[in-house]
């Protein structure tokens, strides 16, 4: 897999005390085999949930996120990748 974009997190608290990337990665890691969960079927959703008119500003993807999610799908990307894709807002906003 090609290395997808990161999205520039630096006003986001990405790596701030609470609700981290590496949080995010770790919680995938550790409970989506419990529930059926792909990077793939996460994404999917993700470009369904977040969009809706009733979407914060603050929690809207991207153009480059939506083409990076999408190439994640189609390339079967890894949770790392989808932590590196999505915000720890953006993520917290889409839910379990």
């Amino acid at each position: 897999m090609s290395p997808l974009k990161n999205y520039n997190n630096d006003d986001d608290d990405y790596f701030g005390k609470d609700n981290t990337k590496e949080g995010y990665l770790n919680f995938f890691l550790t409970y989506a085999s419990d529930d059926n969960i792909t990077p793939k079927s996460y994404a999917e959703f993700t470009l369904r949930k977040i969009g809706v008119n009733n979407t914060p500003n603050n929690i809207e993807l991207t153009n480059i996120q939506k083409t990076d999610l999408n190439y994640l799908i189609q390339n079967n990307g890894t949770f790392e990748d989808l932590c590196n894709i999505l915000t720890p807002r953006q993520l917290a906003w889409v839910g379990w």
